[in-house]
């Protein structure tokens, strides 16, 4: 499981909406909007009716993605966010507690959620995480694998990878090469743009890009 860096926490638990990618039967993507925690390195939601498609889905297939958008944005106003690749599993009861908590956040301190005397048990959604992407404030990452990533020549434990670090009208790559990330490799990209008020950098990574 790969190790979430501090940027990707804050922005699970910044109160912003998530969106929840499962598979269904016939293979095409069914998004829900979520709230979403965090318990230790997984991600976690919570669910009090198990008729919900999402998760009928993860029962049959665990893979699943979420995505979250930062408040934050670049200097042309690209708004930054997250993307978490995963593995899902379902545990029963709980589901009030960590509505609840999560409510705190969502809705604001005080708030009793779920809105009923005696709410079923209800059900948790535990997320594996395999992998992120997303842009963010500098992230100008090389590369990624299984949680390890180069940024800037540099291998650390961060995964919040393959996005740009600004934005240019017109930018091109300029720069290829190839980097080694948990010991795979990867293709990489490196743009700039076309003036310095415009650089930026870019990471594609074949294989391995979000």
């Amino acid at each position: 499981m790969a190790e979430l860096p501090p940027e990707v926490r804050a922005a699970i638990e910044s109160g912003a909406l998530a969106h929840l990618v499962t598979i269904s039967a016939d293979g095409r993507p069914q998004v829900a909007c979520v709230w979403a925690g965090l318990d230790g390195d997984e991600l976690v939601t919570a669910h009090l009716a198990p008729e919900q498609q999402k998760l009928k889905n993860v029962a049959r297939d665990p893979r699943v993605a979420l995505s979250v958008e930062l408040p934050t944005r670049n200097a042309v106003g690209m708004q930054h966010y997250v993307v978490v690749h995963g593995r899902a599993r379902v545990t029963e009861g709980g589901g009030p507690e960590l509505l609840h908590r999560l409510a705190q956040i969502y809705v604001g301190p005080g708030t009793r959620f779920p809105p009923m005397s005696n709410p079923p048990p209800g059900f948790v959604m535990h997320i594996s995480v395999d992998r992120v992407g997303g842009y963010g404030p500098g992230s100008d990452y090389d590369c990624t694998s299984a949680g390890r990533t180069r940024r800037r020549g540099r291998s650390s434990r961060a995964s919040f990878t393959c996005g740009f670090d600004g934005a240019a009208s017109g930018a091109a790559p300029n720069d290829r090469s190839t980097c080694s990330a948990g010991g795979a490799p990867y293709r990489v990209v490196r743009c700039r743009g076309t003036r310095p008020a415009e650089r930026m950098s870019a990471s594609i990574c074949s294989g391995g890009s979000s």
